[in-house]
Formats: structure tokens, C-alpha cells, sequence
């Protein structure tokens, strides 16, 4: 395998879970194989809305475990040779903050007015206008870990 690629799951496993998994995926990828992901950094206004409003307004809450500061250290004692990381201000855009509000009702389970999770998306994440679509801030950590020198 040549690469892996992952979007955000990895806060839903415990630091064992994530460990095995980093060693699960250093043993599948070829020798000059990258593991690339995106995920929430722990502590983050994104950490807070999960955890905080959308846990609190969901059948199952969320409590993830999110990356901490020693992730590059954990993933080269996984084997990766080198690991890099950046901060990544990812964005959703929609044509307005009722279709904002319906998305994330949908798509993260959330049992609450679309226009209270608009408010609580803006104080916590912001949104900026481009014309007359609606951005949503969603910050996420990127990682590239490789298994040779990049």
C-alpha cells in the first residue's frame, strides 16, 4: 500500500486504539508508503463544540480524544521516520446559515433548532461572508508521517 488516508476518525479511539492503529499502518504501507490524515487538535474551539454543544444535544454524546501536543513523538515511536504537521483552517460553505445549520443538525446527529446550532457554530467557530454563501471555520490538524525520509 502506498498511502493512507484518514479523515477525522482517529478522536474516536482511545490513545491504545490509536497507537495500534499508527502500528497497523506503518506495517501495511510499502517501505516508502505516507500516512496522511486530518484531525482535531485537543483543546481547540472545534475540541469544544464537539464535545460541548453537539455532545450535550446528541443521543450518544460526543467525548472524543482528540490529538495532544506528544502525536508526533507517538507516531514515530509507531516507526514513522518523519512526521509533518500543520494547522489546516478548513472550511464548509454554504448558500446560507439555514442550510449551515440543517447540514450539521444532519450530519453530526445534533437534536436542536437549526438556528441554535448557528449560534453556537458562530461563537464557537466563526463564519465569515463570501458574497452570498457562508464559510464555517473548521480547523483541523494535517499529518504526514512517512516511513523514509521525506
Amino acid at each position: 500500500i502506498d498511502l493512507v488516508v484518514s479523515l477525522a476518525p482517529i478522536h474516536h479511539a482511545t490513545d491504545e486504539e490509536q497507537v495500534t492503529w499508527f502500528k497497523a499502518c506503518n506495517r501495511v504501507l510499502r517501505q516508502d508508503g505516507v500516512l496522511a490524515f486530518a484531525e482535531v487538535d485537543q483543546g481547540s474551539n472545534l475540541h469544544r463544540f464537539l464535545d460541548g454543544f453537539v455532545g450535550a444535544h446528541t443521543p450518544t454524546g460526543h467525548t472524543g480524544n482528540y490529538l495532544k501536543d506528544d502525536m508526533v513523538s507517538t507516531l514515530k515511536a509507531a516507526g514513522f521516520v518523519e512526521v509533518k504537521t500543520h494547522l489546516h483552517q478548513t472550511s464548509w460553505k454554504f448558500s446560507n446559515l439555514q442550510h449551515m445549520g440543517n447540514f450539521l443538525a444532519s450530519a453530526l446527529a445534533i437534536q436542536h433548532s437549526p438556528e441554535a446550532i448557528v449560534d453556537e457554530a458562530i461563537r464557537e467557530l466563526g463564519v465569515r461572508h463570501e458574497g452570498e454563501s457562508v464559510v464555517l471555520n473548521w480547523p483541523l490538524r494535517y499529518v504526514r508521517a512517512s516511513k523514509t525520509e521525506i
